[in-house]
């Protein structure tokens, strides 16, 4: 799966930044820990831009990382 596709090198705009944490949530399940984890530092600088989108992504992570699948 590659969050990344469709998205312009560079840019990180709000927009292009909710599009990856969607992405994400709706893909938790069947991703890495290593990915999880990566994906909610990559996060963390923008977490008042996503608002609760970022809540979401923080869970989906938690959840990940609690059931060690």
């Amino acid at each position: 799966m590659d969050y990344w596709q469709g998205l312009e090198t560079g840019n990180k705009s709000v927009e292009n930044l909710k599009a990856i944490a969607r992405e994400f949530v709706n893909h938790a399940r069947s991703t890495l820990k290593a990915v999880a984890t990566e994906t909610l530092e990559y996060l963390k600088p923008y977490k008042d831009d996503l608002g609760s989108l970022y809540d979401h992504v923080k869970e989906s992570v938690k959840e990940k990382l609690k059931n060690n699948a």
